[in-house]
């Protein structure tokens, strides 16, 4: 396991680094220490140890996602879980992720099993979230929690505008992440309340 372990890691480096199209069992061996020979007792090709790294990140960043589905107890606590959010989706590690993973689940259904999962969790996290803003009274008692949960993650999400922004004004940062968690936290509480109490 520790030497899966030491590929895993070594192949997140190298897919980071070169993308998966050039990244080579070569370096990734090399990086790793590893002999090829043991790396082909583990994997049958890079393909193979994409299917692995996908499925080692992914269980990280959902448990990741699911800290902030932690308790919310207030505006300003659930302000706080969103910007968290939005800055640790923005890191360069699970922005490149995602997009491997998007990228690579239209050719492998192993990936696509990868991506559902990780879909789920998220809706999962989100659902939670909503459930604690209902506890917590911010917003109305509702039957339509699935259609809430989407307008959560429709609107505390990452768009490109704004990561583009961010990306470009590094100063600015971090009021761009909390200005932009205040207005479509309020955005979401005021839509919520107004079009899907029951």
């Amino acid at each position: 396991m520790k030497i899966a372990y030491k590929l895993l890691n070594a192949a997140e480096e190298v897919f980071m680094y070169h993308g998966l199209v050039h990244a080579t069992v070569d370096e990734i061996c090399l990086k790793a220490k590893v002999s090829k020979p043991t790396f082909y007792k583990l994997y049958k090709d890079k393909d193979d140890l994409f299917v692995g790294y996908a499925q080692f990140k992914g269980a990280r960043v959902i448990e990741d996602i699911e800290q902030f589905a932690g308790k919310i107890l207030d505006l300003d606590s659930f302000i706080n879980q969103s910007e968290a959010y939005l800055k640790y989706m923005s890191t360069q590690d699970v922005q490149i992720f995602s997009s491997f993973v998007a990228a690579r689940a239209l050719f492998d259904p192993r990936i696509l099993d990868v991506r559902k999962t990780f879909l789920n969790k998220k809706f999962q996290a989100r659902q939670r979230i909503v459930t604690q803003l209902i506890i917590a009274g911010l917003i109305a008692p509702t039957r339509n929690i699935a259609e809430i949960t989407k307008l959560l993650g429709s609107l505390i999400s990452l768009d490109p505008l704004f990561c583009a922004t961010c990306c470009e004004q590094d100063e600015l940062l971090e009021a761009n992440y909390r200005s932009f968690a205040e207005e479509r936290c309020k955005i979401f509480i005021k839509v919520a309340n107004e079009f899907y109490a029951s």
